[in-house]
């Protein structure tokens, strides 16, 4: 019951209380991965990706009140906190000078997103590249590609870049 109230097929968290939404990285997320069930419980996992101007704490106080309602229990885990780079930052600017030079695109900024990517696992990292804004979002769907020539101008994006952040200047 208290699944198909507060979560259904809604992904903006807007039924558990929790829908919120910023500037630098767009609306919350959620997702739920996981239900399993035993002869004790029903356990569902469930993936927030919250905006990079809140915190996991903010979120968990929204939710609270709703689960405690209802006498449902919450376990916290596997917590990820978002990674934001502001665009005037000076790894950000390089990566920017460096795609805008390989691709002339002067008119599109850095994008953010919800997903979790390498830059997880190594300090002051992001994810960069490769997606075009000529070419269609494919990623994680069916018949994901990338063509030859995309891949190609990825690989001299990637190189600069590398001799761009590894440079003293």
């Amino acid at each position: 019951e208290f699944y198909n109230e507060h979560i259904g097929f809604e992904l903006d968290g807007a039924k558990l209380g929790i829908a919120c939404a910023d500037e630098p990285s767009g609306a919350l997320t959620v997702n739920v991965g996981l239900i399993s069930m035993d002869a004790e419980a029903v356990i569902i996992d469930v993936n927030v990706r919250y905006p990079v101007t809140k915190t996991d704490d903010e979120i968990y106080a929204l939710l609270l009140p709703g689960l405690d309602a209802r006498d449902l229990g919450l376990i916290k885990k596997d917590h990820k906190a978002p990674i934001y780079f502001s665009p005037d930052t000076p790894l950000i600017t390089k990566l920017m000078e460096v795609y805008r030079k390989n691709t002339g695109d002067t008119e599109h900024g850095p994008i953010v997103v919800g997903g979790g990517t390498y830059a997880r696992a190594v300090p002051n990292c992001v994810a960069f590249g490769p997606r075009f804004p000529d070419e269609a979002d494919l990623m994680h769907q069916k018949d994901e590609y990338v063509t030859v020539e995309s891949l190609l101008r990825s690989a001299h994006i990637y190189a600069d870049a590398i001799i761009a952040l590894a440079s003293r200047e």
